[in-house]
């Protein structure tokens, strides 16, 4: 997809506002849910000549003092061309791995 220039998104009724940081990371603050510490999310991306990736998913909050999430690329890819729709699943799969504090993902 290239250099991302734009990140947005939703976690629940929540609009987020992505900062891109030092190193391309891209942060957003999510308010507390303490009803059932989960979040429905949708968050796009964007590059520089406008092609667009997008992801959705749930996420499980159980204690969100040291919370860090991080998406990494997953096996489905969907292109859109203006003459068709096309997805794909690519040959790797990715599991994400929960810590206390971190986030990780690991290609399985």
């Amino acid at each position: 997809m290239g250099s991302v220039v734009k990140v947005w998104g939703n976690a629940d009724q929540y609009s987020l506002i992505f900062k891109q940081e030092e190193g391309g990371v891209w942060r957003a603050s999510v308010p507390t849910d303490l009803a059932d510490g989960q979040y429905a999310c949708e968050f796009w991306a964007e590059n520089a000549i406008g092609e667009q990736a997008y992801w959705s998913g749930i996420l499980y909050i159980q204690d969100s003092r040291l919370v860090c999430i991080r998406l990494e690329e997953d096996p489905y890819q969907v292109v859109l061309l203006p003459e068709r729709v096309e997805a794909k699943l690519e040959n790797d799969r990715y599991t994400v791995i929960f810590k206390r504090g971190c986030c990780c993902a690991a290609s399985v």
